[in-house]
This record gives structure tokens, C-alpha cells and sequence, in this order.
């Protein structure tokens, strides 16, 4: 364990399997191992039947070593999740690390114990899926949140695991779902040979320096061509169409919506260039409660519900509090409009039918040079038979 810092405090993350056992087994086992250093975190998922054997393992090394243990143990329906149980697993182990960390004073790291073998599913899974990445395979240090997680085994391979484990007549837990290929990683694991990482890690090492430059180059044109919620894409096309991904990708991520929205297909990244390549000014998506609006020479991301088209009397503050906030009731009420009014976002419905200072909305707005992300977040001040536009606010 010579990666470990002794003097500082540790949550160890332990399934109860070969993996988590023997890096528990290797800590104890240290001159330097303290135990008021480390508190282990068990989670029991109730997903096997026998998953109980597991929990009994941990608590059974954890009380010969006077080890501080912190269980959570879940009672979820899981017939919905098929195979994304993997990740629901994974937020709620993690989520259960953080809060763990928060209840112990200085317990910001959590020992995980991925070994070499994962570091080498876990390219193969994102080369298969196509995804895009900050990183090819697993990284030592990485972080949850406010969490960090450290892989203090990332170089050792499964078989060095299980002869040390073997040798040291040490018990562990069988997980029955790691043959379960439905899963892919399983299935991915079952083709590959220990005897070929050695080719695969250069792959790795070689794809990542790549994947360096082109973050760098991503990065840099999100710093000169970004804000949170829009992109200017003038300038985008003279990448190449990898690093275009990663600049969407990174964009998204920059915002609340933007990561939901990433979450929403895997393809999402590659359709979001397409609207940035489109030579249509205005071309419009809508995901899962989001828009993405190409808008000239700016991509923007906003929710459905500021832009989805409402109309109302201006009598109806409750309503349009509700879709539009204070801010925009304030302004209608300073405009001393007559009671017979009526406000609406609809600009589709509006643009060519309804004049504005003389001119068709249409024809306003482009001698304006006005985007049209702005034309439907405008709020506009009809009168009472819907024929003229008094207000643009």
C-alpha cells in the first residue's frame, strides 16, 4: 500500500467481493495501518437473494479489526431498471460515500478498489459504446461531487488479486450477477485475456494523449465562443468533427439543463453538430424539457417551459406570474394597460399576421438584426380583438 498516506483518514468502499476484500485485507495487514483512520462503507443492494452473505463478510473483518463500518442496505423495486442497474447502483453508492464523508470530520477520500482489469473493461465499454469522454479507462484520482475517490489498485491485475487472496486463505463474496451478460462489461470480460493488456494499455496510453490535445483545443474554443447557455458556432466547423462533439459535450455540461440534456441520448452530442453544420439560421430540437435553438450564428440551450407559446388576459396576474415570474408582471403593471388586454409569448402565431410601429413583426425584427431566441422570449401586448401589438416588453 505504499500509494496510501498514513496520516490521513479513509473511507473504504467494500462490497464484500475478492476485489474490496483484499484491499481491506491489504490495509489491515500494513505496519501503518491505523484503524481510527478508516471507516469502511458497505451497501446493500437486496438485489441477489444471497446478498446478505456479503454484508455478513464485511461486518465479520470490520469487528475482528475494530474498524468503524457504515451500512446502507436498500429495499427497491428494481424490475424497471433491466440493465441500468449498474448506474442506478453506482449514484447511490456514491451518494452514500458523500454523505458518509460529511457526517466524519476529514473523511474526504474514498478508497475504491478497481484494479487493472477494470481500468481495461472500462475503455473497451466506451470504445463500444461510442462515447464521448474526459478520459480513456480510469484514472487513480478522480472526483464524486465534493468527494475525491482514489484507486490505490488501478495497476494490479484480478489474477494477482485472487492468488493473494488464495495463498492468505482469506473469504470473500461471489456476486452471481457478474456472470449475468446481459450486463456488457460481463460480457466484455469474459472475451478479453489478461495476456493481451499489455497492447491494450498502449491503445490506451496513445488514444489518451489524443484525447489530451483535443480537450485542449475544446476548451479553449468554449473560453473564446461561450457563455453557460449559448455557443457561437461561426467558427466551430474548422474543427475536426471529434473535437466538435467534445466542444457540445463540454458545453452542456456547463449547466444544469445542458448535463440533463446530455444525459438524454448518447447520440445527442452528434445531432447537436448536425444543427451547428445546418445552413438554416434558425433550426430547433426539443429533449426532455429542453430546447437547443440554432439562432444564427449561435447555438442556445433553455428550457421548454420559458419558450412554450401562452396567451393570456392581462387580467390574469396568476397566470402570468406562474409562466413568467414577478419581473414580467411588474413591467405589464407599470405599462397601465387597459383591463381588456392580452399578453402572449407566441411569436410563430403572431409574426406575419400582427404589426409592430408600422411594420409586419416579421420585418421588424429582421431590420433589427433581432435573434429569434429573443423573438420567442419577447413578451408581447395585444389589444383586446388581438390585431395590434401595443408593447413589446
Amino acid at each position: 500500500m505504499q500509494k496510501i498516506d498514513w496520516e490521513k483518514k479513509y473511507l473504504v468502499a467494500v462490497s464484500g467481493g475478492p476485489d474490496s476484500i483484499f484491499l481491506l485485507s491489504s490495509l489491515i495487514s500494513d505496519k501503518n495501518f491505523k484503524h481510527d483512520n478508516f471507516i469502511v462503507c458497505h451497501v446493500n443492494y437486496n438485489y441477489r437473494e444471497d446478498s446478505r452473505i456479503d454484508q455478513k463478510i464485511v461486518e465479520e473483518i470490520c469487528e475482528s479489526n475494530k474498524i468503524k463500518l457504515e451500512i446502507r442496505i436498500l429495499n427497491e423495486d428494481y424490475s424497471n431498471l433491466g440493465d441500468n442497474f449498474e448506474n442506478f447502483a453506482r449514484v447511490k453508492r456514491y451518494d452514500f460515500f458523500l454523505e458518509i464523508s460529511k457526517k466524519y470530520k476529514n473523511f474526504n477520500t474514498v478508497l475504491i478498489a478497481h484494479n487493472f482489469n477494470d481500468l481495461i473493461e472500462t475503455f473497451l465499454i466506451q470504445k463500444q459504446r461510442k462515447n464521448i469522454v474526459d478520459f480513456w479507462g480510469l484514472k487513480e484520482t478522480t472526483f464524486y461531487k465534493e468527494l475525491i475517490v482514489f484507486r490505490p489498485i488501478l495497476d494490479l491485475k484480478k489474477s494477482e488479486i485472487m492468488k493473494f487472496l488464495e495463498v492468505n486463505k482469506i473469504d470473500y463474496a461471489i456476486d452471481s450477477t457478474n456472470f449475468d451478460e446481459k450486463f456488457l462489461r460481463n460480457k466484455i470480460r469474459k472475451e478479453i485475456n489478461e495476456k493481451d493488456f499489455g497492447q491494450i494499455l498502449k491503445q490506451i496510453i496513445s488514444e489518451n494523449e489524443e484525447l489530451t490535445k483535443n480537450n485542449d483545443i475544446a476548451q479553449n474554443y468554449l473560453k473564446n465562443h461561450s457563455s453557460d447557455f449559448h455557443i457561437y458556432i461561426k467558427d466551430i466547423g474548422k474543427l475536426s468533427e471529434k473535437t466538435q462533439q467534445i466542444v457540445i459535450a463540454k458545453f452542456l455540461l456547463k449547466s444544469e439543463i445542458g448535463r440533463n440534456l446530455a444525459k438524454s441520448k448518447k447520440a445527442i452530442f452528434k445531432e447537436i453538430v448536425k444543427i451547428c453544420q445546418s445552413k438554416k439560421p434558425y433550426v430547433i430540437m426539443k429533449k426532455n424539457d429542453v430546447v437547443v435553438l440554432k439562432d444564427f450564428e449561435k447555438v442556445i440551450i433553455s428550457d421548454l417551459k420559458t419558450l412554450s407559446p401562452a396567451t393570456y388576459s392581462v387580467k390574469n396576474n396568476k397566470a402570468i406570474l406562474e409562466k413568467w415570474g414577478p419581473e414580467a408582471s411588474e413591467r405589464i403593471k407599470n405599462l397601465d394597460l387597459n383591463p381588456d388586454c392580452y399578453i402572449t409569448n407566441d411569436y410563430w402565431q403572431i409574426k406575419s399576421k400582427l404589426y409592430y410601429k408600422g411594420k409586419k413583426l416579421t420585418k421588424y425584427y429582421s431590420e433589427k438584426k433581432v435573434g429569434y431566441f429573443e423573438r420567442m422570449k419577447n413578451l408581447y401586448i395585444l389589444d383586446k380583438y388581438k390585431t395590434i401589438i401595443l408593447y413589446i416588453v
